[in-house]
């Protein structure tokens, strides 16, 4: 299937995505504890509701801080209702992205995580090299898609034109029914 072809998922479902039985099985804490410093910045890409955004603001002090970026208000809207609810406004930010394409936020960050979204972007390779110039020496970034929406070769040329742009794969974290990739940069 050819990413054009793709809806993004969209923002009147965004209670499915906050379910409490996804962090069973998605917990950042399970894949993302190896590399994340209580005092990191980090971009949650694509973030929706805000799952994983609420889960590492949790795992950071007062230093660290999550920046949420969502190209629809209305996930924004929710995250920030969630963080209010759960005392983590102070450490998450909503950022609006310019569109699907564009990312649109200045800065560096330690960590970068694009969660079953990246299929959702027909630019592919100018995301990527958007996801690149964020990151500074010592940072990462985890790609993660759904095994059940990309074939192994769709996702195989994800990572293929991440290193393209010299990010080098450093892990393949197993993450259920999904794809993931952590790189850093080169």
């Amino acid at each position: 299937m050819n990413n054009k072809d793709r809806q993004i998922y969209h923002h009147s479902r965004a209670d499915g995505l906050l379910h409490p039985l996804r962090a069973l099985v998605h917990h950042p804490r399970l894949w993302l504890s190896k590399y994340l410093r209580s005092d990191d910045h980090v971009l949650d890409l694509g973030c929706g509701a805000g799952f994983f955004s609420l889960r590492i603001a949790r795992m950071l002090d007062s230093k660290g801080h999550v920046t949420a970026a969502d190209a629809q208000p209305e996930m924004l809207e929710k995250l920030a209702e969630q963080s209010c609810a759960q005392g983590l406004h102070e450490k998450i930010t909503t950022h609006l992205q310019p569109s699907l394409e564009r990312i649109g936020v200045a800065g560096l960050f330690d960590i970068i995580l694009a969660f079953y979204m990246l299929h959702e972007v027909n630019d592919r390779l100018g995301y990527l090299e958007q996801i690149q110039a964020l990151l500074p020496p010592h940072g990462i970034f985890l790609l993660v898609e759904p095994r059940f929406v990309l074939s192994p070769e769709e996702y195989d040329l994800e990572v293929k034109q991440a290193k393209r742009l010299g990010l080098i794969p450093v892990v393949h974290p197993k993450i259920f029914l999904s794809f993931a990739t952590l790189f850093s940069p080169a």
